[in-house]
Formats: C-alpha cells, structure tokens, sequence
C-alpha cells in the first residue's frame, strides 16, 4: 500500500474508520466515488489501552494525511453518541476506557487546532460508501450488511442513512432483530457460530477461519452451523429490505470473506422467506475503502 502523504484539497474530504482493533484513514474524492491514491493508512490499535494511548494512536494516523485536514467524517462502532461524540463502551469488551468520555472534543484537539469531526455508525457509512462507489446510475435505495462479530445494517436512500421509520429495524440497526424467538446475534455471529460448533463436536475452536476450513473440507457440521447462521440472518432481514424497495444489497465484514459459503446460505434465506422482493446481492469489493467514503459523505452533507 502507498504511503505518501497528500496535499488538503477543498473538494475532498479527510475521513476515519475506527475498528475493533485498528483504524484506517483516507482522503475521498466523493465526485470520483474513491479514495485518493496513496491516501490510505492503517495502524493497529489495542482496544484495552488507556484513553490516551488509543485516541493518540487514532490521531498520529490522522496525520498522516497531512497538515490541512479540517473536517474530518469518522465511522465508529457503537455503542456510541453519535450526535454528542461520546463513547458508550462501558461492559461491551472493547474501549472501555473511552466510556462515557468525549471523544470527538479528545480526537480534534489531538488531529489538531480547528479540527471538526461528525461521527457516523460504521455500518451506516459502510452502506453509504457502497451506495457512492457504485458510480452512476446509482440505485436508489441500497441495504449494506456487514457480517463478522455480529450482524451490522445501513439503509440508504440516495445517499443518506435512514435510520428510523417502519421500513427500517429500530435506529436501522440489525442488532435490535430476533430470529426464532432470540436475539438475531446470538445465532448470527462470529462467536455463536464458534460456540455452536464446539458443543456439537466438543472442540475448542477460536477462529472462523479454521471452521470454515473444517466446512470446505466435509465437515457436514461445521458447513451446517456456519451456513445455518447465515439464512438465519437473511431471514430476519428480508421483511425490511422488501419494505425497503432495496435495488442493491451490498455484503461485507470479515465473515464475507467466505463468500463461497456465505452467498448459497444468504440467497437460501432471502428465497425462503418469501418476501417477493427483487434484488441484485453482491459482495463488497473493498469494504474499507467504503466505510471511508461513507463516513466522509456524511461529514460533508453536514456542511
């Protein structure tokens, strides 16, 4: 990946996708649909270190991109204040000691003097991102799923999150779902699939990655829980992307790396709940570079 820095340019903007355990930067060329080559920085981030030390490592990758860089569109996992910049985190496994502290005040002063910064969902500036680096013509509504620690959602509708309204989940959030009278995570995830898995075969698996492998190999279990989880979510998503009228729905996440078991077990539930919506399902062709692109949208139609 290049690493040079960037002149500011005003009809670009500077934006940052914070995860669990790194952060990205870009610089988006929103008219281009795409980040600026040689834009793009990534830095690993210990998600149990102090406040300082993990809002200082997100601020030296932000510079990164070179003096200059003012309003700043920043993707951030929840729970989080989106409005007020605030973390939520206490209790969740991640960034506790960012709970309750004000982030986006922190994060400016640290990027630097006159810096502003508007905050988006991760998963809202994900769908975004795609809906933009579509290119013309654009759908009009497009749905963004990230699988991997849990299921995440965006809806957008030409170029902005919706989050609310009965054709959405509660704040446009999958998380708020069930499926078969359960939570939509404790079935549809990262760690249920594992833990499933383990009670069937009694086994300690930590990875994915390596039940997938068991999966591809024959292992009729390991493809059943994994695929079974998948049509599972689909089939708790339908009913709002069909009131939706989504023309798109776009997959990404870690999980999506498996698209070869992961597209037969989504268009299996999709088909299955028997919603007649009509849509085109693809995977995500560079997932980060959306969630950048998003959440600098966002920050610019704040403007």
């Amino acid at each position: 990946m290049e690493s040079r820095s960037v002149p500011p340019d005003p009809r670009r903007y500077p934006a940052m996708d914070v995860g669990g355990s790194h952060v990205s930067v870009g610089l988006a060329d929103l008219m281009a649909g795409r980040l600026v080559s040689g834009s793009r920085f990534r830095a690993t981030v210990d998600p149990s270190g102090s406040a300082a030390e993990i809002i200082g490592h997100w601020a030296t990758t932000a510079r990164r991109l070179g003096p200059g860089q003012a309003s700043w569109g920043v993707a951030m996992p929840g729970p989080f204040d989106y409005r007020r910049g605030i973390g939520r985190f206490a209790g969740v496994g991640k960034f506790s000691a960012l709970a309750g502290l004000d982030i986006g005040a922190g994060l400016a002063a640290a990027i630097g003097e006159g810096v502003r910064i508007r905050f988006s969902n991760d998963a809202d500036a994900f769908a975004v991102g795609e809906w933009l680096a579509i290119g013309e013509p654009r759908p009009a509504r497009l749905v963004g799923i990230t699988l991997g620690t849990g299921v995440g959602t965006g809806f957008v509708h030409n170029g902005l999150a919706v989050t609310e309204g009965e054709t959405v989940p509660p704040e446009g959030s999958a998380y708020r779902l069930t499926i078969d009278g359960r939570p939509l995570e404790q079935t549809a995830s990262s760690r249920a699939v594992l833990a499933a898995y383990n009670r069937a075969c009694g086994v300690d698996l930590t990875s994915v990655s390596a039940l997938t492998e068991r999966a591809r190999g024959g292992d009729r279990t390991a493809l059943d829980i994994f695929q079974g989880a998948w049509r599972a979510a689909a089939r708790a998503l339908t009913p709002y992307i069909a009131a939706f009228g989504a023309e798109v729905v776009v997959v990404g996440g870690s999980i999506a790396g498996s698209w070869d078991l992961v597209e037969p077990a989504l268009g299996d539930g999709f088909a299955s709940a028997s919603s007649g919506a009509s849509f085109e399902l693809r995977r995500s062709e560079d997932p980060d570079q959306s969630a950048l692109l998003g959440a600098a949208l966002v920050a610019s139609q704040a403007e």
